[in-house]
């Protein structure tokens, strides 16, 4: 009989932290590919407060912010993973700290995606909400 064949060696999934880090300094392509995992993550209400406490809205907030992203993948999958976020009382408040509303009526503003646009409105109008009294519990 011949040798054993060889397997490829897997790699062990990603950290949170470690998606965390790629978010914050990879190139899109691994921005977009922690942007995946977390949104796997924020699915379910649970894995959104993780996701939070975690520390994920300041750079998405960031990525939202700077407007070269808006037309990309990156930008709109931010965007995509806020409205979620935003869907709980501790999302919408980091983004009130992480001061996500200037950058989210930017991306209202701009005409580069209509799909950025569309989840900037939707966060906005949870952020809204939530100020006037009108959400109270997590959704």
């Amino acid at each position: 009989a011949g040798a054993p064949a060889l397997r490829p060696r897997r790699r062990s999934p990603l950290t949170l932290p470690e998606l965390l880090e790629m978010l914050r300094r990879g190139n899109p392509t691994n921005r977009l590919q922690a942007l995946q995992s977390f949104h796997a993550c924020a699915a379910a209400p649970p894995g959104r407060s993780d996701l939070v406490a975690l520390g994920i809205v300041d750079p998405l907030v960031a990525i939202v912010a700077d407007q070269v992203h808006l037309a990309t993948d990156v930008g709109v999958r931010a965007l995509r993973l806020l409205s979620l976020l935003a869907s709980e009382s501790s999302g919408r408040a980091a983004m009130l700290g992480a001061g996500a509303v200037p950058a989210l009526v930017a991306a209202v503003q701009t005409r580069r995606s209509l799909d950025a646009q569309d989840f900037a409105i939707e966060v906005l109008g949870l952020l809204a909400a939530d100020s006037a009294g009108g959400l109270g519990a997590d959704r």
